[in-house]
C-alpha cells in the first residue's frame, strides 16, 4: 500500500485531455528499494476533487513513518508541467 497511491497519481493527476506519458520505475539494489514516477500535470477545474488533493502521498508519508522511521526518503513536487514523485526505503 505504499506503491499504489503513487501509481494512481499519475493517472488521476496526469491524465487530462492532452495524451502525455507516465512513467513508474521500480528498482532493487542491494537492501535499498527505489520507487519513481512522473507524468505531465494535467490542467484541472477548481472542485471538490482538487479540494482533496495530497490525501494519498500524505497517508504514504504516515505508512512510510510508521513501518520505516529512519529508513526512507520521499520527495515529490511539480516543475514545468511534470510532477515527479521519488520513494527510496532501506529495507
Amino acid at each position: 500500500m505504499l506503491l499504489l497511491p503513487l501509481a494512481e497519481n499519475c493517472f488521476k493527476h496526469g491524465t487530462g485531455k492532452d495524451k502525455g506519458v507516465i512513467q513508474i520505475h521500480i528498482g532493487l539494489k542491494g537492501k535499498q528499494l527505489h520507487f519513481t514516477t512522473e507524468n505531465p500535470v494535467a490542467p484541472r477545474e477548481k472542485s471538490v476533487e482538487s479540494e482533496l488533493e495530497g490525501i494519498g502521498i500524505n497517508n504514504v508519508e504516515k505508512r512510510l513513518n510508521l513501518i520505516y522511521p529512519n529508513r526512507y526518503s520521499l520527495q515529490y513536487g511539480e516543475k514545468e508541467g511534470m510532477f515527479r514523485a521519488e520513494m527510496s526505503i532501506e529495507l
